[in-house]
């Protein structure tokens, strides 16, 4: 199946958007309880990223088999972001939110696209549009009333660190 074919079927689209905000609000919650049972931030990182691995490798082979071939000099690239895209900010992201509050976690965290935009415009001398600003703002504003930040919150300085690179790593 190409990708082409997803273009022409938006329900399938509409059915992944669906997916990925259910499991992304049951996330936190969810991890939060695993980590006060006592599996550590590298456990859950294990499972998580090896679980997802496992589906996706799945999918991939069957969807996009022939799109699922490296060229030597890509490996390397393909290591960092698996090391450093996803391992490691998976890791970070359990530290945080077993040290902070899941509200404050992810509004740390979710800064990454900012240090995007600031990259473009800083590291790469690109010109970002001004509502690629105010979507940025009009994002944080609202993961911040989501989340009940006003609601009062201690911060733990490893926590903060944790999401603080998280968020390094995701961008």
């Amino acid at each position: 199946m190409s990708t082409s074919a997803f273009v022409k079927r938006p329900i399938v689209g509409h059915i992944a958007l669906l997916s990925s905000v259910t499991l992304f609000a049951a996330n936190g919650s969810v991890s939060k309880s695993l980590l006060i049972s006592g599996i550590d931030a590298a456990q859950l990182s294990q499972i998580r990223v090896t679980g997802a691995f496992a589906i996706l490798i799945v999918l991939a082979l069957i969807f996009v088999r022939k799109e699922l071939k490296l060229k030597l000099n890509e490996i390397p690239k393909f290591l960092s972001y698996g090391i450093v895209g996803v391992a490691l900010v998976q890791y970070l992201y359990f530290v945080a939110i077993n040290r902070l509050d899941i509200g404050v976690a992810l509004v740390i965290e979710y800064t990454a696209p900012v240090l995007v935009a600031l990259w473009a415009r800083f590291g790469e001398k690109d010109k970002v549009k001004q509502r690629v600003w105010y979507a940025l703002a009009i994002t944080i504003l609202g993961l911040s009333l989501v989340t009940n930040l006003w609601g009062g919150f201690t911060l733990d300085g490893i926590g903060v660190l944790a999401a603080g690179l998280a968020a390094i790593s995701l961008a």
